[in-house]
């Protein structure tokens, strides 16, 4: 099974990101787009595991969660900017998060949890980004794209599974843990 961890957004909250998903594909030549229901901000790509490692990484989740003030979560995500990630001739284009003490925390917290449980960790810097395409051909060398600063609620916490159904990418919560208002 191909895991990740992450955290989900409400449907009406998907659909406000599904409107700068859509402005980078106007402005692009082709690529492949996030569909809707794959939004997400991804914690730690896990990668392939076993049945008793997803075990073990629900734990490290019901961990997460409870270190969150008892599941009350934390303050929204303010998307503020639209970034890349340079791949080959393409790139993957994604919606940027302002600074967040709180999910920074969260993200080394798992970090440690993880290498506490002797699991590999990726060892690049953590870009918090909500991604919007893969293997984008933009028009333009470089089209700026304006973001309004905008709050996106968190849903919850979750370990999520990938995989492809009629080739199609699908990504369903494996275990997901839902904050508490504040």
């Amino acid at each position: 099974m191909r895991v990740f961890f992450a955290l989900t957004f409400w449907e009406k909250d998907k659909k406000r990101i599904t409107e700068y998903r859509d402005l980078v594909a106007n402005g692009s030549i082709k690529g492949r787009f996030t569909r809707e229901d794959n939004f997400h901000m991804t914690l730690m790509f896990m990668g392939q595991v076993s049945a008793w490692e997803v075990d073990s990484l629900c734990e490290i989740l019901e961990d997460l969660y409870n270190d969150l003030d008892q599941g009350v979560g934390f303050d929204p995500l303010i998307v503020d900017h639209i970034g890349s990630f340079p791949k080959r001739d393409r790139e993957i284009l994604w919606l940027g998060i302002r600074k967040h003490d709180k999910l920074k925390k969260l993200q080394k917290d798992l970090v440690r949890y993880l290498l506490e449980q002797a699991f590999q960790v990726e060892k690049r810097k953590y870009t918090p980004h909500i991604t919007l395409g893969r293997q984008v051909l933009m028009k333009d060398l470089r089209n700026e794209f304006m973001v309004k600063p905008y709050p996106i609620p968190i849903k919850g916490i979750a370990l999520m599974e990938s995989k492809n159904i009629g080739g199609q990418l699908v990504y369903e919560p494996v275990e997901e843990l839902i904050f508490r208002s504040v």
